[in-house]
């Protein structure tokens, strides 16, 4: 997982998202029990890329999205956020 490896860097905070309740709750999970001293900055956001109207969170350094382009609308979907963020910067 991302998050857990940017948390593990040093990242002064992080934010995990997911469209998954589940997929939110395992990263916080891990953090509490293998780097409870930085946990606390791990933050969770439901995101879902195929909602067209959500806004990808902002306040970040370093923006990575994983394990969302195997399938056409996927890519598809997180390409035209991605156009969006910029647009708004």
């Amino acid at each position: 997982m991302p998050s857990l490896a940017a948390l593990a860097a040093g990242a002064a905070g992080v934010l995990a998202t997911d469209w998954s309740k589940l997929a939110l709750a395992l990263p916080v999970e891990s953090a509490a029990r293998f780097q409870s001293e930085r946990a606390h900055l791990l933050t969770t956001a439901r995101f879902d890329v195929f909602d067209q109207h959500a806004l990808v969170p902002g306040g970040w350094d370093y923006l990575v999205a994983t394990d969302m382009l195997y399938e056409s609308p996927t890519a598809l979907a997180l390409g035209a956020h991605f156009e969006d963020t910029v647009e708004r910067l």
